[in-house]
């Protein structure tokens, strides 16, 4: 179905000195504005106004797991993917609450009382992906959470069946819960893989760090691990920075700090008490975005110990469409995308009204008139002009870019 209020196409702008992004046109503005959501609903195509999980793929869609199966959206249109099936198994009317992808885009979706998933591209054919010696039985699996580590492998954080890892050349799930007996963590909330590659596991119980450069280590908070394990967690985030953030369930926000022998968790600030913290996650400005259960969004300006902005639920449309947020995801263009309980997908374009020039790592469009220009599906970005010939820009986000020329001098490429 199509979608008019919502915009995901990047403008360029051509001129005879190349191309131009927005951060030359209009200066960066770091401080906040009141920020405008456009929304997706069931009458845009969702299958349920209620959303857990977001992802946006390595070809640029962004995936919604709902309660009533999965949906992908390519910037105009959604496609319900729910009728993907097994030959005992179909989306339909499922409840998607993990997705994330392989190294190819192909994904791995995680259902509620069903299981791990696998989601071959090429094939379009959905796998069961199945449990070493069947010790837990799939039809009772929920996942929460999945995570990829750097090597490949795949980390499935579950409820009440503990922790698993899917090897990369590996085609079963095998548990490792049980060797994490200190805690026997079973509800699994929250999984993060850090850029230190470790594996951080919260859970009803508190919360663990595993050592993955060291796969036989098992590392356990020190210090104030008692009164971590006490806590109920449910979403742990690492920010720009490396500074890693726990929200918990009534009991505010926290953050990990490191010492030269130990790891403590410290209470971050006193602003959070009292809510259940669903969801964290970063702007590309470094404030960190608090989605809580019933409190809306709050933004946190954690240098100043501040909340520069509390958004709730709005009755017009360019608001929160409600005050119970599941998850936080920001796109690999800055936008922020919110999910739900009952109130479908909210999306903050913040980086809508920035260009950025590229035209000064582009010596040989430097002069040139650019008469047309496509992205393809690998978000590359083709473009043809006005006598040198054309180019392909293999990531606008790179800052050493990677631009490919053919035809020659004195080609006009006037279409592609």
């Amino acid at each position: 179905m199509k979608i008019n209020n919502i915009n995901t196409v990047r403008i360029l702008v051509f001129s005879l000195v190349g191309l131009l992004t927005a951060a030359d046109v209009f200066p960066d503005n770091t401080q906040l504005s009141k920020i405008s959501f456009s929304s997706i609903s069931i009458y845009q195509g969702l299958p349920s106004s209620t959303v857990f999980a977001i992802h946006q793929d390595k070809f640029g869609f962004v995936w919604f797991g709902t309660r009533e199966g999965l949906v992908r959206f390519d910037g105009t249109n959604i496609k319900d993917l729910s009728y993907l099936s097994t030959a005992e198994f179909s989306l339909t009317g499922k409840m998607i609450t993990a997705i994330n992808e392989d190294e190819n885009g192909n994904l791995y979706i995680g259902v509620w009382e069903s299981g791990l998933f696998f989601y071959n591209r090429k094939t379009g054919k959905l796998n069961r992906i199945n449990i070493l010696n069947d010790s837990v039985s799939k039809s009772q699996m929920s996942v929460w959470r999945i995570e990829k580590g750097f090597n490949g492998d795949l980390y499935v954080g579950t409820k009440d069946h503990g922790l698993f890892v899917k090897p990369k050349e590996g085609s079963y799930l095998v548990p490792i819960s049980s060797e994490l007996t200190e805690l026997n963590p079973r509800d699994i909330t929250s999984l993060l893989l850090d850029s230190h590659n470790r594996l951080w596991v919260s859970s009803s119980n508190g919360l663990i760090m595993i050592d993955l450069n060291n796969d036989s280590d098992l590392n356990h908070l020190s210090g104030n691990f008692n009164v971590v394990s006490e806590i109920k967690s449910n979403v742990i985030h690492e920010d720009l920075n490396g500074i890693i953030w726990i929200g918990t369930n009534a009991s505010g926000l926290y953050q990990v700090k490191e010492e030269e022998n130990s790891i403590i968790v410290v209470k971050a600030t006193d602003l959070f008490d009292n809510l259940n913290i669903r969801a964290l996650e970063s702007d590309n400005n470094g404030r960190l975005w608090v989605g809580t259960d019933g409190d809306g969004l709050h933004i946190y300006d954690f240098e100043n110990n501040s909340v520069s902005q509390s958004v709730k639920l709005a009755s017009n449309s360019s608001g929160l469409s409600s005050n119970t947020i599941f998850c936080l995801y920001k796109d690999k263009f800055g936008s922020m995308w919110i999910g739900t309980n009952k109130g479908g997908v909210n999306a903050a374009h913040l980086q809508k009204n920035k260009f950025k020039k590229l035209g000064a790592s582009m010596k040989s469009f430097s002069n040139a008139m650019v008469m047309a220009v496509l992205q393809d599906r690998t978000g590359r970005l083709w473009i043809g002009t006005d006598g040198s010939g054309f180019g392909i820009l293999d990531d606008m986000a790179d800052s050493s870019l990677n631009v490919k020329f053919s035809l020659g001098a004195g080609k006009a490429v006037k279409a592609i």
